[in-house]
């Protein structure tokens, strides 16, 4: 940001003034340069002349310059003086030439080759020395890492841990994990198309290759599409056609068990009610017990139907002697309508759980000794219908796990990838602290810390994160999370730098002062984490081992299995073949509310109509009393039913059909007979009541649309 100086001229003056002194800075530096070299020119000469003359050449050359100044004078018939064999010769200068030109042209012969020596060494010495000055320089200014975390390359890492003999045969971005670390959990963190998956499928990979059993919920159908086994492998998913039959009575084997399932249905957020939920969780409990007493009784649809289509009145009666009653009394109408409705926001997805196939135990399937998968699979589309079930599931195999016997070493993997987009499930806070010694090891896959701060709070999901020791980190898009992200990496204490310069007018006024400070600061900035490419992140290991930035291979999913298949039957088409297997009488009389009296007047011959609720009732489109005396089913409808074997074609014709009745009901409405005293009460008590009216029409109105 620029500042506004009062006026132009300082920004001139300081920069000239910079600029000045730092280039007399240079000027002195080269200078320094260069009487160095001649310096070791110069030294490296007369060394190597020492090395390689005498007192000969040396005398040579004096005789030789006595040639030449001789010369210079012209005058004829001169001699030179030499000492030969040590006694003094008089020579002329033509003969004295010749005796010392050898020695003469030996001594320039070694000073061409001594410069030549005296230059190399020279420039070697002076531009190592350059170097280690703009080494220095730069060393000198350097931030010191005193102690604290590091930041290495991946080969450095993995050489590291290969020398402490410490590799766990499964590896992070081609990076070994620490040995015996498979139950201190591993979390990758990273944005949408960040390469989190890939780094996830990775790790399947290798655990598939090891044999070992993986729970995996796979919101994407990556997973499943590339690992399922047809045969070997469960896909749970109320949708999806391979799924088994599943209910929660197949997950019990003490009372306790049914206390869990409650508690793991219906979540307490942190921010959320705490009245309601817990009555929700022991009603709930209370209404699978009282189910589980009878076998006929224990399906999804009696689960469902019997909370969801029961007044108070009747769950009332039902629960009577449990503690689930008191919630539900008719006298407290408002707090049991309320906690009916907590229970119902949970308990959508027994609606689509089939009752029918192979039963199937996730409890069971934790003790057996194979290396079967389960593949907890949704589409974006279905995954809030079935959110609660998710977690049913996912908690019910955690305390199944916590029943095995303790090994302290891998046993099996609970794979959760997007773990902040399902419900709170307090039961895997639990796992990721108590159950290493059990053997379960997890792998949790997140975009952010946003959605889990919103699901479990933040001090929870500090304890989250903290369980899961191994961790690769991705590039996030939150600034919040890669400041947290940033902080987890890890911290450093350096000894931090820094430069100050005072300028005037003077030189001797103009230099630069160097000094340093301790600091604490994160040895990765959370704008990198922020600007990483896709399939590159920083790994961080259990132990005193240093962070690594690694990048993860891309390898396509396979394409082994079909990711999805949906069902062909929803719940409200097999309603429907309920009418067409059984006496659709009896299951039309099982689904009014009929009184003895009601059924005593149905069975005589005379038809009688409610004056008083056929006036109440509008007529729309030409139908009369559309929810008039449906009970008076006659025997056509009864056989128009047992002859058709398609569902949609039986609820096409029996709606028809009733409608035509009520128009002849309308019509012979004068040959009616008033109804009793005793008649009228008992209807007008029945108004308050859900009839076969209310029941029949929803059932067929969700299955063709209209109304």
């Amino acid at each position: 940001m620029k500042k506004n100086n009062p006026s132009k001229f300082i920004d001139f003056t300081r920069g000239s003034e910079i600029w000045i002194h730092q280039l007399k800075m240079f000027l002195t530096g080269i200078s320094n340069v260069l009487i160095l070299g001649v310096f070791l020119t110069i030294s490296i000469m007369g060394l190597f002349l020492y090395l390689k003359l005498d007192n000969r050449h040396f005398y040579a050359l004096k005789t030789e310059m006595e040639i030449v100044y001789k010369q210079s004078l012209n005058v004829p018939n001169q001699e030179i003086e030499l000492v030969l064999n040590n006694e003094p010769t008089k020579l002329t200068i033509e003969q004295a030439e010749q005796v010392v030109q050898p020695y003469v042209n030996k001594f320039w012969w070694a000073v061409k080759r001594s410069l030549l020596i005296g230059l190399i060494f020279s420039f070697a010495i002076v531009g190592g020395l350059i170097w280690y000055w703009y080494s220095y320089g730069r060393k000198i200014m350097e931030d010191e890492q005193l102690r604290g975390a590091k930041l290495v390359e991946k080969e450095k890492l993995i050489e590291l841990i290969q020398t402490n003999k410490d590799a766990s045969p499964y590896k992070i971005a081609g990076v070994p994990m620490r040995k015996g670390t498979e139950g201190t959990n591993v979390c990758f963190v990273g944005a949408p198309f960040s390469g989190k998956s890939q780094a996830i499928r990775a790790l399947l990979a290798q655990i598939r290759g090891r044999g070992k059993k993986v729970i995996c919920y796979d919101p994407s159908g990556e997973f499943t599409q590339e690992f399922y086994r047809e045969g070997k492998d469960i896909i749970l998913n109320p949708f999806d056609e391979r799924s088994p039959q599943w209910n929660v009575w197949n997950e019990v084997e003490e009372d306790h068990h049914i206390d869990s399932i409650g508690d793991a249905l219906i979540p307490i957020t942190p921010n959320g009610d705490q009245f309601f939920p817990p009555a929700a969780r022991r009603l709930i409990a209370d209404v699978i017990r009282v189910l589980g007493q009878n076998e006929n009784t224990k399906t999804n649809k009696n689960l469902y139907e019997s909370i969801s289509l029961a007044t108070l009145q009747e769950l009332h009666e039902m629960l009577a002697g449990t503690s689930g009653a008191t919630y539900v009394d008719p006298k407290t109408e408002k707090t049991g309508v309320n906690i009916k409705m907590q229970i119902l926001n949970y308990l959508t997805p027994f609606r689509y759980l089939k009752d029918e196939g192979e039963k199937f135990s996730i409890r069971n399937w934790i003790h057996e000794e194979d290396d079967s998968w389960i593949f907890i699979t949704t589409k974006e589309e279905q995954k809030e219908a079935i959110k609660p079930i998710i977690s049913l599931w996912i908690s019910t195999a955690i305390k199944a796990t916590m029943s095995l016997p303790a090994i302290h070493r891998e046993r099996m993997w609970l794979c959760i990838d997007e773990m902040p987009t399902l419900q709170k499930m307090d039961d895997l806070v639990l796992s990721l602290t108590n159950t290493r010694k059990y053997g379960l090891c997890h792998i949790i896959g997140l975009q952010d810390f946003s959605q889990c701060d919103n699901t479990y709070g933040k001090d929870v999901t500090s304890t989250i994160i903290s369980t899961l020791q191994t961790k690769l980190i991705l590039r996030v898009t939150d600034s919040v999370s890669a400041e947290r992200l940033s902080k987890i990496i890890g911290q450093m204490e350096v000894d931090e730098k820094n430069m100050s310069r005072s300028m005037g007018v003077q030189d001797n006024r103009d230099g630069d002062s160097f000094y340093s400070q301790r600091k604490e600061r994160n040895i990765v900035m959370p704008s990198e984490i922020m600007d990483l490419p896709n399939l590159v992140g920083y790994l961080k290991i259990v132990g005193n081992y240093p962070v690594a930035k690694v990048t993860t291979t891309y390898v396509p999913f396979a394409d082994n299995a079909i990711p999805f298949i949906p069902r062909k039957k929803s719940i409200n088409i097999e309603l429907i073949d309920e009418l067409t297997t059984r006496n659709p009488k009896v299951v039309i009389d099982s689904l009014t509310h009929k009184t003895p009296l009601e059924e005593s007047i149905e069975d005589s011959e005379s038809p009688i109509v409610n004056s008083d609720a056929t006036s109440s009732v509008k007529v729309e489109d030409g139908v009369s009393n559309p929810g008039g005396d449906i009970e008076q089913s006659n025997s056509k409808n009864i056989e128009l039913i047992d002859g058709k074997t398609d569902p949609v074609a039986v609820n096409e014709e029996v709606v028809e059909e009733i409608k035509s009745d009520d128009i002849d009901m309308k019509s012979e409405t004068k040959k009616t007979v008033s109804l009793s005293d005793e008649l009228k009460n008992e209807s007008k008590a029945n108004d308050d009541k859900k009839t076969y009216q209310t029941s029949f029409f929803d059932n067929m109105d969700d299955l063709t649309g209209s109304k």
